[in-house]
């Protein structure tokens, strides 16, 4: 029933008149990434960070030699201090992009006290017991004070050109009325107007008949990116802290996408996969994406679509992002590794051994398997009828999806670049030292970049 809301919907862009984009070289481009970088279960499978990668720092390290963007999901529950958002910054080469979540107080209308900065919170004077703080309750100065913090926070990130978007998330509760449209535009004013923001409404009820062009109109008015969410029925419509997976008795089903491009600067998508050990997208998924970039992103976006991966399980969101990739043809993927042998960190290892060569060999990121991508929605109806399937959420490796199965079983030499295809001289064979671990390579490292790591 809901699908018809959405089939006879065209783009809408904004008519604002847009300056150069940051890289016009990002333009209709494709730049993947993930909803943090630290999820507790990504550390503990061990197949993406090398084991001697421990600090934050260290790991966004690693982690931002394999993808162009990370979005910041931890200020949505405090506004991170400036001293961690500079040890970031110098953790990144040139030209990687943060994105943040916004606070919480802001999204929620409510937060925990202990949320609120610290020098912020000496000024409140709360009974014991309140353990919340409602955003009605502060006053306008202390209000402005908490913004003031974010913006302040963000600002450096922004003066470093790698800040991208900063991203609004509405809950279920939050339905389209005068009050929290209101509510969103008073957002839009205290948020820095020098930063991009994008709006993602988690209650269908924006999406719905003449609602959904009311509400992309009004966000291309205002100045505020739609965000296209994919997510499951049975996840939404189930509160976050309250997940008990796929109701008995009922199918695994995606819902709609909401798709329009309201700002040209760029387009933000977000795949939500919240709950089960189980989360990769079928080929037919996967293939329905590319449908949808392939088709209706308009020549007039004036720069890249950010596609990120909330699929937060062990590795599951970066085997997600390479698999797509496999599908999408290489002209609309942002080649990073290129771009970075292009402009690497000054002082990195990359920044000594860049030469014309070098890029040439890292032109395009290695693959593990090639399909001809689908130029039109013909593979709708199939995507349709794999997505409704019913899903085994358990967590052994006999549940894996097929794509996931697939690069489990390709050789290690496929999933990344080997000492063979390398432009730089093989190292001399050295005893290894007797402090470290075998394979726990450091990172980064000249073979780490070149490497997927699993």
């Amino acid at each position: 029933m809901l699908r018809g809301c959405w089939d006879n919907f065209e783009l809408l862009l904004s008519t604002e008149e847009m300056g150069e984009s940051r890289d016009e070289g990002r333009k209709l481009k494709v730049l993947m990434g993930t909803c943090g970088w630290s999820d507790h279960t990504l550390l503990k499978c061990g197949r993406f960070y090398p084991a001697s990668v421990r600090s934050a720092e260290d790991r966004l390290r690693h982690y931002s030699t394999h993808f162009p963007c990370v979005e910041v999901d931890t200020s949505t529950y405090a506004i991170p201090s400036k001293v961690s958002v500079r040890r970031w910054l110098q953790a990144v080469p040139s030209g990687f992009i943060f994105h943040f979540k916004a606070f919480g107080l802001f999204c929620s209308k409510s937060c925990p006290i202990t949320a609120i900065p610290g020098e912020i919170r000496t000024k409140l004077s709360f009974a014991g017991s309140d353990d919340y703080v409602k955003l009605s309750s502060l006053s306008t100065d202390i209000q402005d004070e908490i913004w003031s913090s974010f913006n302040s926070t963000l600002e450096p990130v922004f003066t470093a050109g790698s800040l991208g978007v900063v991203l609004f998330q509405f809950h279920l509760s939050f339905k389209p009325s005068l009050e929290n449209r209101t509510h969103v535009l008073w957002c839009r004013r205290q948020l820095d107007p020098r930063f991009e923001m994008a709006v993602e409404f988690r209650n269908r009820d924006w999406f719905v008949g003449e609602q959904f062009q009311a509400t992309c109109e009004w966000l291309k008015a205002n100045n505020m990116a739609l965000v296209a969410a994919d997510e499951l029925a049975h996840e939404t419509f189930q509160k976050d802290r309250e997940q008990t997976g796929l109701p008995y008795g009922q199918s695994r089903e995606v819902l709609p996408v909401a798709w329009a491009v309201t700002k040209p600067s760029f387009h933000y998508i977000r795949v939500h996969r919240r709950e089960g050990c189980k989360r990769m997208l079928s080929d037919s998924e996967l293939q329905t994406w590319v449908a949808r970039l392939q088709s209706k992103l308009p020549e007039t976006l004036q720069g890249p679509v950010y596609f990120m991966w909330g699929t937060d399980w062990e590795d599951q969101p970066i085997l997600n992002a390479q698999n797509l990739k496999q599908f999408l043809p290489e002209s609309m993927i942002f080649n990073w590794k290129a771009a970075q042998l292009q402009n690497p960190a000054k002082g990195s290892l990359l920044s000594m051994f860049k030469s014309p060569q070098t890029a040439m060999q890292t032109a395009s990121d290695s693959v593990l398997y090639k399909q001809p991508a689908t130029p039109t929605d013909d593979v709708s109806p199939i995507a349709l009828l794999e997505m409704n399937k019913n899903t085994d959420f358990g967590c052994s490796n006999a549940n894996l999806g097929d794509a996931q199965k697939r690069i489990l079983e390709q050789p290690a030499e496929m999933h990344g670049f080997t000492k063979k295809d390398a432009v730089f001289p093989p190292p001399k064979k050295a005893k290894p030292s007797p402090n470290k671990k075998k394979g726990n390579a450091g990172s980064p490292t000249i073979t780490s970049f070149f490497k997927y790591a699993r």
